[in-house]
């Protein structure tokens, strides 16, 4: 009976795996045709797609033209082409039909697009290759894409930023890695790798507890607690500093310090965070409010090259002559001890010069950062609310001095002697310099060295090995003072 039940076993055993490997054939080619649907489903959405946007190839979207009573499209549109895009040519004729599209939320208070379906297709890229001039109007001119398309954009744009992700001419296109891929669907998105920088940007925001910045075009700057993303990682500790412009706070910050107390490093370390905030990455602050800027301008750093044939005074004139070359009311101005280069009085009165070609300005004065080591530029700039003096802290104990890194309020002597002693120059040579400048100073006669005295006596001995006739008996020569000559 045993053997007879597992011979039975047995043949059912056999016709089940028999029958499962018919089923997996069948799921196998059920899963094959499927795929195939798909596949030629995907390629007829596309066709489908494509299609449509040929369709739209000529037309665009206005976002944000406000809505008239009894409003004329046509001239309306014209009239945004003519004034804003500088296109004289355009005239209604190129318009073949316009109207505003339904919003999707109608409680929205901004007025709902408008669609202009154009007759040339050569129109459409002259209007796209001028929209860059609405950049300061409420107005954006897009393109019209397909829901599809839009779809994809939006999700182009999450992944790499808006900078990264764009359309043209109805396609959707990323750059990443220095080159630029087109994308036709969301695997191509995925397939696309994330910019190295942007995954190191993202670590070292978490890691150094970096915050997401706001974002205001009410030309105003709040950076509390702000740090230099660079010196913080090579410092076990660093001194973190605020910095508030515009609104009502001043425009124009004039630094003084000691060298090396950290007026360079402040300069570069406000430009850093502003940069990487319009890059889109968080910052190193604990509450940062930054102003979308026009342009960034420096004169901080002066690279001489015999290929140039300039010297670096004159690369100092020409980075400043860049620089105040009309930089906008919402442009950032780094200026690092210009004028050092020539002679004192010169440079004072080149950078005082530059300061109130910036004041001239009034409200539309941008925002300028200045390190100097002329102290007495207070004396020559008008007195301005839209200036302020600041110096970096430092404290003196047992005659040694120490830099505190901390920004404030006032004006700070350079301290160039102590500066010179904590390097290890010579004693003897910072008393004697201390000598000269308390002679200049105050107007007082410098006296000699009494080794200069000693070294340049001279007496008849002397006038005999020169080989100089010695003077006659009686005569004026022989009562002159040498020493008081050498006086």
């Amino acid at each position: 009976m045993s053997q007879i039940a597992d011979e039975i076993f047995k043949k059912i055993e056999m016709k089940f795996e028999n029958r499962l490997k018919s089923v997996e054939n069948e799921v196998l080619t059920l899963k094959q045709e499927l795929k195939k649907v798909k596949s030629e489903n995907t390629q007829l959405k596309m066709a489908v797609d494509n299609s449509e946007q040929f369709s739209r190839n000529q037309n665009i979207r206005i976002f944000g033209l406000e809505v008239s009573e009894n409003e004329n499209l046509k001239e309306k549109v014209c009239t945004l082409f003519k004034s804003k895009l500088k296109l004289s040519t355009f005239s209604d004729k190129d318009i073949k039909n316009s109207f505003r599209v339904a919003a999707k939320n109608p409680t929205n208070d901004k007025p709902p697009a408008v669609l202009v379906q154009l007759v040339d297709v050569n129109k459409h890229s002259e209007i796209l290759k001028c929209r860059k001039l609405l950049k300061h109007t409420n107005i954006v001119i897009k393109e019209d894409l397909t829901k599809y398309r839009v779809q994809l954009l939006n999700s182009a744009v999450q992944k790499f930023s808006s900078k990264s992700a764009f359309c043209l001419n109805g396609n959707i296109y990323v750059k990443s890695g220095g080159s630029i891929i087109r994308v036709q669907n969301e695997k191509d998105i995925l397939d696309i790798p994330v910019d190295a920088s942007l995954i190191a940007i993202a670590i070292t925001a978490s890691c150094k507890m970096y915050i997401r910045p706001f974002l205001n075009t009410n030309n105003y700057f709040q950076l509390d607690e702000c740090r230099h993303p660079l010196l913080e990682h090579m410092l076990d500790q660093f001194q973190p500093n605020d910095f508030y412009s515009g609104a009502n706070n001043s425009h124009i910050k004039i630094i003084t310090g000691p060298n090396g107390s950290g007026k360079s490093v402040y300069l570069k370390q406000i430009c850093l965070v502003v940069y990487l905030a319009h890059v889109g990455s968080y910052v190193p602050c604990s509450r940062a409010d930054i102003n979308l800027l026009d342009t960034i301008h420096s004169r901080v750093l002066a690279m001489e090259s015999a290929v140039v044939r300039l010297s670096s005074f004159m690369i100092d004139v020409t980075q400043m002559n860049n620089t105040l070359t009309d930089p906008a009311a919402s442009s950032l101005v780094l200026i690092d001890e210009f004028g050092k280069g020539t002679s004192e009085t010169e440079g004072i009165c080149l950078l005082q010069g530059a300061l109130e070609h910036f004041l001239d300005r009034g409200d539309a004065c941008p925002h300028v950062l200045v390190s100097t080591h002329f102290q007495q530029i207070h004396k020559r700039l008008p007195d301005s609310p839209l200036v302020q003096y600041q110096k970096m802290e430092h404290t003196k104990e047992s005659g040694v001095l120490y830099f505190l890194y901390k920004i404030s309020e006032g004006i700070s002597n350079s301290y160039a002697f102590d500066v010179a002693e904590e390097i290890g120059i010579d004693k003897k040579t910072i008393d004697r310099a201390k000598e000269i400048f308390d002679c200049l100073s105050n107007s007082k006669p410098l006296a000699p060295l009494p080794q200069l005295l000693a070294r340049n006596k001279f007496d008849m001995t002397t006038l005999q090995i020169l080989d100089i006739p010695e003077p006659d008996e009686g005569s004026e020569i022989t009562n002159i003072n040498l020493h008081e000559l050498l006086r």
